[in-house]
């Protein structure tokens, strides 16, 4: 039993860091679509505001502002189609145990953008980390020079919310957690 408990929990925190990789690859995706200076590129994420249930804090699209004068608000037009997370995997409002570590992206609410999404999907506001054509990071803007970070952990989604395996809210300890720095806009798997 024993060993049949330390093979499920290695291979969770495989999936988990699998998950983690697969997420810094579409942050990555996006920062290199802006340093061609294709201008801002965003990486919007899902939340209970998309209208598939399916997708709700479990996918990412990258979108690109398209030209607008400058008395208006820019349009987020997707550029990809969606990014899913492993099945049983979610994106957390988690908030890390040190808050010099980052802020979640989900507790910043000038990260919110409207964005138009792949499919039948209708203008919508969701939480987005954007690039500049440098590759630094252009949004959210006020992090007080701390990154932005993206928790993922084991979960489902019910009634709007990511919650743990065990039915409760996650906590810091059961995720995996990414950092994208300000300046860089390099993101990183943190241990």
């Amino acid at each position: 039993v024993g060993l049949t408990v330390g093979v499920t929990g290695s291979l969770r925190s495989s999936r988990g860091s699998t998950a983690a990789q697969q997420m810094a690859a579409v942050l990555d995706s996006a920062r290199a679509k802006a340093l061609t200076g294709a201008g801002e590129v965003v990486v919007a994420f899902a939340t209970e505001a998309v209208s598939d249930p399916r997708l709700a804090y479990r996918a990412a699209v990258i979108c690109q502002s398209r030209p607008t004068p400058p008395t208006q608000t820019p349009v987020y037009e997707p550029v990809s189609g969606w990014y899913l997370l492993p099945e049983g995997y979610v994106f957390t409002e988690a908030r890390p145990f040190d808050g010099q570590a980052g802020i979640n992206l989900f507790d910043v609410p000038e990260s919110r953008l409207r964005v138009r999404l792949p499919g039948n999907e209708p203008d919508t506001i969701l939480p987005c980390i954007g690039f500049r054509e440098l590759g630094a990071v252009s949004l959210p803007a006020d992090t007080a020079g701390r990154p932005a970070l993206v928790a993922i952990a084991e979960g489902s989604v019910e009634a709007g919310n990511p919650i743990s395996p065990v039915g409760m809210v996650h906590t810091p300890d059961l995720c995996r957690w990414l950092a994208v720095q300000k300046n860089s806009g390099t993101a990183l798997i943190l241990p």
